[in-house]
């Protein structure tokens, strides 16, 4: 009797029924078409971090070449400079000359030290700088120590925004980036 009896349940079908398995595909259609556009807007908001980041420790690294300089290839050079070209989506760090009043003698490939490229989706704007509209410029001074000599005080804080164009999370597509002039501090805020 016992074998009868195992024999019946084993002998039923142990499968998934056609609308069971259309249910299942459906649902699962409906999670990705709503996850996968999160997901994009919240790879564009890493993007959008990681540069603002990448930004903010370009000005620190500057300002530590200007406290330790490394070898110097031109004896004149009294700073490293910070700088953004608004055209090309790019920040620097030069050597250079610089003075209260800006630049002495104009930037080139030669006093380069280090370069990083924004991301394509990113616009750079900018508020408080004084130097020309292609070309932001900070100034750390080698022999002050890491003192910020140009831009002049006031006003006390510079500001450098990174606008994404392809998140569209309202609020959430901008950072900015303030520089104290005075005590060098940066902050980064939505």
């Amino acid at each position: 009797m016992k074998s009868y009896y195992l024999k019946k349940i084993y002998s039923k079908s142990q499968g998934f029924s056609l609308v069971e398995i259309l249910a299942t595909i459906a649902i699962s259609v409906l999670l990705l078409g709503t996850g996968i556009p999160a997901f994009r807007n919240y790879q564009k908001q890493n993007e959008l971090i990681s540069d603002a980041e990448n930004i903010k420790d370009m000005l620190i690294t500057t300002q530590n070449y200007a406290l330790a300089p490394e070898f110097m290839k031109d004896a004149l050079d009294n700073s490293y400079i910070f700088s953004i070209n608004v055209i090309d989506n790019e920040v620097g760090i030069y050597r250079g000359i610089c003075s209260d009043e800006g630049l002495i003698e104009e930037l080139s490939q030669n006093d380069l030290v280090k370069k990083y490229k924004i991301s394509n989706d990113i616009s750079i704007a900018t508020e408080n700088f004084q130097e020309s509209q292609n070309r932001k410029i900070v100034c750390y001074s080698i022999l002050d120590q890491g003192k910020i000599i140009y831009p002049t005080v006031p006003p006390t804080d510079v500001k450098i925004i990174l606008d994404h164009s392809k998140i569209n999370t309202f609020g959430s597509s901008q950072r900015i980036i303030s520089l104290n002039l005075v005590t060098g501090f940066i902050t980064i805020t939505k």
